[in-house]
């Protein structure tokens, strides 16, 4: 009997060291593994750069050009707000009506300077 319990001992000794060793080659393993997927990783980062940076530049464009247009539309707007405007200044038809003073305070001074300074950063 006490020949098997130390047969047993001995087995679950090597087998302890065993599982030790494959714990250190699985990491080992682990390490090499990144290592070998550091071009490709490497390349993989550099395409995502590149897309990144196609996507910047069209978006930019794609934002001047609406910027521009709708700084036309706000402009073109005014004018017409005004011209309407002008037309009523000092007719007593004009007075009582609300909302038609309102050309003049178009909320758009803070778009506008935003717009501009989008505009001029590009």
């Amino acid at each position: 009997m006490m020949y098997v319990e130390d047969k047993m001992m001995v087995v679950d000794g090597k087998l302890a060291m065993y599982h030790e060793n494959l714990k250190r080659l699985r990491r080992h393993l682990e390490v090499l593994l990144q290592i070998h997927l550091v071009p490709q990783m490497n390349v993989s980062a550099l395409s995502e750069v590149a897309r990144r940076r196609t996507f910047s530049q069209a978006f930019l464009v794609l934002a001047s050009n609406l910027a521009c247009q709708l700084l036309t539309v706000h402009n073109e707007e005014i004018a017409r707000c005004r011209e309407f405007q002008s037309k009523f200044d000092g007719n007593f038809f004009g007075q009582p009506i609300s909302g038609f003073g309102a050309c003049s305070r178009l909320g758009f001074c803070y778009f506008k300077r935003q717009l501009f300074s989008i505009m001029n950063s590009l």
